[in-house]
């Protein structure tokens, strides 16, 4: 939890180049941010920004403290209006969201990280100092220069045995630790697309232009011209990636500590050729090439993706991990709030979990020979209400419904029996991929279909079919987010 109450902000106009530096804090993926001001009269409307210059009112934030889940580094700012006068901007702050400290546990040192799209990078190269394959060294043989540029490997040494891979994920954890793995070519190119399909990561309005939003706000060898790395450097690093002018170790020798960055990739050109990608003090794009294996430079670890399971147990809704791009399908099954995903509304969000386990493998559907007002809806969505329309006409214990009502799993005290097509909805993503421990039987419905049937289904063949209400199968219920 993060609580910031004094944001700051100071303007910088500076050869043409306007620049708002942020006072910035730096947060982990799904911890809460807390925002408020200390003293404010009038009405409150809290404000976000992915470049500082282009702000926009977030929806329902129009008090405090405000909360919400960090999921992505921008600009927050309060503006607050009374009556007819101006409309007052709060002092800013610009909170980088990472996944946490990375600690190595070969040697205990510890590392910065930042989540930039969808990918969790190092914010500092590595300074892992291997003696199984090839080569590492610190620059000038200076371990001063490794504590603060990290150790320069040659390709053998990042591979560590593994064969070249343009795959993403690479599948190469090299000298990276358990965990993390050495980025290929095609998680770089991801990097900066992102970048480039981002405008808040530009520089002079041109897509390409990304390489100061990576680059380091101090270290680089000072440039004068606009939108290079080098020019006004405290304008660097939207990303919070943070890269240093490490050097190299090429031909023999070192050379450009200060000048140039230089990052190894898994993926080879040809026999005694690799991809790496850099940054110079007077680049303004991230520069892409080929160099020989012996050529030893920085490496930056990609961790691991998270699987959708843990993404859910480190607080992202369903919807959040659809919406960057994780199949439906893949959603299905997973633990949530209680139970096992089967539904989700991709536009609003909203869904419906499982129970893990049946609730009973010989329950009555009841009141046979009775017709349930409003009991008879058979579509997603219907299940609740017709749960509580048989709930309250019909009052006999430890029929489907009842035992639905009743139930209390974890910490969730609000299930329903699943109407017709919740329990087909059931049956399709959950049963049909061996998730949720069905039996092959038959289960109720909460869809009435007359005085005395409802709608039940086999879980063995998946047919649907109307069953006298005095039957006794299985009950499965669900709860609704």
């Amino acid at each position: 939890m993060y609580r910031f109450s004094h944001l700051l902000v100071i303007s910088a106009l500076l050869f043409g180049l306007s620049q708002s530096i942020f006072a910035q804090s730096t947060v982990c993926l799904n911890d809460t941010i807390y925002l408020e001001l200390p003293t404010y009269r009038g009405n409150i409307q809290w404000q976000e920004s992915t470049d500082s210059l282009s702000w926009t009112d977030i929806s329902g934030a129009n008090y405090q403290p405000y909360a919400f889940p960090a999921s992505e580094t921008k600009f927050y700012r309060a503006v607050i209006t009374e009556g007819s006068c101006n409309p007052v901007y709060s002092e800013g702050r610009k909170i980088i969201v990472t996944c946490g400290i990375l600690s190595d546990a070969r040697d205990g040192k510890t590392y910065q990280t930042v989540v930039i799209g969808t990918q969790c990078w190092m914010a500092e190269n590595l300074n892992y100092d291997q003696s199984a394959f090839g080569n590492d060294w610190c620059y000038d043989f200076d371990p001063f220069n490794c504590e603060i540029y990290g150790r320069l490997y040659d390709w053998e040494a990042v591979m560590q045995g593994s064969a070249s891979s343009s795959s993403s994920p690479s599948g190469v954890q090299g000298v990276c630790p358990d965990g993390w793995h050495v980025p290929s070519d095609a998680e770089w190119t991801s990097l900066t697309d992102f970048l480039s399909a981002n405008s808040q990561f530009w520089c002079g309005g041109i897509s390409t232009q990304v390489a100061k939003s990576l680059a380091a706000t101090s270290g680089w060898t000072e440039y004068g011209t606009v939108c290079c790395v080098g020019y006004y450097p405290v304008s660097n690093n939207v990303t919070g990636f943070s890269a240093l002018p490490g050097g190299m170790y090429y031909g023999g020798g070192y050379s450009s500590l200060g000048n140039l960055g230089y990052w190894w990739s898994t993926t080879e050109f040809d026999a005694t050729e690799s991809f790496r990608w850099g940054l110079g003090y007077g680049d303004v794009i991230v520069s892409h090439d080929e160099s020989i294996k012996t050529g030893a430079y920085s490496i930056r670890c990609l961790r691991e993706p998270l699987s959708v399971q843990q993404r859910l147990d480190l607080g992202e809704t369903p919807k959040q991990i659809f919406d960057s791009g994780i199949p439906l399908d893949s959603l299905y099954g997973k633990t949530w709030q209680g139970g096992l995903i089967f539904y989700l509304n991709t536009t609003t969000g909203e869904g419906m979990v499982a129970a893990p386990s049946d609730q009973s493998t010989s329950a009555e559907w009841g009141c046979y020979g009775t017709e349930i007002s409003g009991a008879d809806g058979t579509a997603i969505g219907a299940g609740a209400q017709n749960t509580i329309d048989i709930d309250a006409e019909c009052t006999t214990t430890g029929i489907a419904a009842d035992l639905c009502a009743n139930a209390s799993i974890g910490i969730y005290s609000d299930w329903f029996l699943p109407s017709k097509d919740e329990l087909n909805a059931m049956y399709t993503n959950l049963h049909q991929k061996g998730v949720g421990g069905f039996a092959g039987a038959d289960y109720w419905s909460s869809s009435e279909d007359g005085v005395d049937t409802a709608w039940r289904q086999n879980y063995y063949n998946g047919f649907q079919s109307s069953g006298d209400k005095v039957l006794t199968v299985h009950v499965r219920c669900f709860r609704s987010f």
